[in-house]
């Protein structure tokens, strides 16, 4: 799931895989994956934004001193069990390579703050590792802290959107158009919530909750003093006069990275030339003007498409989607193309041939690749420790199952046994048939 050290060698202006590709044909689209570029975001956010920095490494944390610990995850059950409106949400563990689970974690420590609490002086009593206590006693003073549960609720509030919007991304039928709207639409999300009046409420909520569960008054940060070099003599320093104005300046400078992050990570090149190609083809099927974004794609491909041809190619194409697909093709998606190209014959394909070479442009550049990288996470759980002789021939057979779910559940099992059985005489006497 991390790829910070290789997608800068990708993207290397010089002696990137990118640049060298680039070299032998110019007309190469690069496109960084979505889930990537979101996650990338997400991570530059982090590092920038201190308060929520502090509070997602909290988090992590308590949920290793809950989750890797029975004799605490168990103290936690049942002190849990004992407050009469206590959360049916567990603690859930905050994996730095997993991309959906920020929100969630920080969500479930919110839920569980008292019993969390309560965790941590029973625990301290019960544990002999110093070490191990002074972690328990670092990160119970945290939680005391008004710092860190505005941070958390902070966090929650952006991660969350982020979160939904990864899981989006990685949808298997997700396109590159369909990616960047829902990525504006976040983006836009995330612009609403930036004003004095949504700041105002979410004060309101996060000082009510803090002071029901016990966190110490806000305060201010103690004042430093600029270094030397940076001391003019004219300011005396950028300080807050309230922790009210301090926390909305933290506020405002989360949303505001999140926002710009997002917005540097998909603005690029090749997404804009890979959403002109989707455009075009869907302009044409609902018979849409086209011709501005016809001379986009036909100024960067060059040689490769003949425009009179094309032009004319996607008129036929608009008029027989039509007649083919009826009304579902105002909500036409590249998806939907696709299967129309499928249900052609050779010779109407032929006859959309320029058309059929831009549908193969914009399939063979995925929106993202996090589903081909799920594989990896299946190898970890088909070949464990204790099948370290399958064979290759198995785990690879193993491994498409495994990773078209959908395929494999509708299988006709009694088929499959049928044929296992008939396979083989000595099968055929041991075994009876459905």
């Amino acid at each position: 799931g991390q790829c910070y050290d290789g997608a800068s060698a990708m993207r290397s202006s010089k002696h990137g895989v990118v640049k060298l590709i680039q070299d032998l044909e110019p007309q190469a689209v690069y496109t960084h994956c979505y889930g990537h570029a979101l996650n990338l975001a997400a991570a530059d956010t982090l590092k920038q934004c201190k308060i929520m920095k502090d509070a997602l490494e909290t988090t992590r944390e308590i949920t290793k001193l809950i989750k890797f610990s029975p004799r605490r995850e168990g103290i936690f059950r049942s002190l849990k069990e004992t407050l009469p409106a206590g959360s049916t949400l567990g603690v859930r563990v905050l994996c730095p390579t997993r991309w959906t689970v920020r929100a969630e974690s920080i969500c479930s420590i919110i839920a569980n703050y008292e019993a969390l609490e309560m965790t941590w002086d029973e625990a301290i009593s019960a544990t002999q590792d110093t070490e191990t206590k002074a972690r328990i006693q670092g990160v119970a003073a945290q939680m005391r802290s008004f710092e860190f549960f505005f941070g958390s609720m902070l966090g929650e509030l952006v991660l969350t959107h982020t979160d939904n919007l990864s899981k989006t991304l990685q949808h298997t039928s997700m396109s590159a158009a369909e990616g960047q709207q829902v990525t504006a639409m976040t983006v836009a999300t995330l612009n609403s919530v930036r004003s004095d009046e949504r700041f105002d409420q979410f004060w309101e909520v996060v000082t009510k909750k803090a002071d029901k569960l016990g966190v110490n008054e806000p305060r201010l940060p103690r004042r430093r003093k600029l270094p030397r070099r940076f001391d003019d003599g004219l300011s005396g320093g950028d300080f807050m006069a309230t922790p009210k104005a301090h926390f909305k300046r933290c506020y405002f400078e989360a949303i505001d990275l999140i926002i710009n992050c997002i917005q540097n990570r998909f603005d690029q090149p090749g997404y804009r030339m890979y959403h002109l190609l989707e455009t075009l083809l869907l302009k044409a099927c609902k018979q849409e003007e086209l011709e501005e974004t016809l001379d986009a794609v036909c100024k960067f491909y060059k040689d490769e498409f003949h425009k009179e041809l094309l032009c004319s190619q996607l008129q036929t194409l608009g008029v027989h989607f039509q007649e083919m697909e009826g009304s579902v093709s105002n909500a036409a998606t590249i998806f939907d193309v696709k299967r129309y190209f499928v249900s052609l014959s050779s010779g109407q394909a032929l006859l959309l041939s320029q058309v059929r070479q831009l549908l193969q442009l914009i399939l063979v550049m995925p929106a993202t690749n996090a589903t081909s990288e799920r594989s990896f996470s299946a190898l970890r759980r088909l070949k464990t420790y204790l099948r370290t002789t399958m064979s290759q021939q198995r785990l690879n057979h193993l491994m498409v199952m495994h990773v078209h779910k959908e395929r494999t559940d509708s299988l006709n099992l009694k088929a499959v046994l049928n044929d296992f059985v008939g396979e083989s005489e000595h099968r055929s006497g041991i075994f009876a048939k459905y």
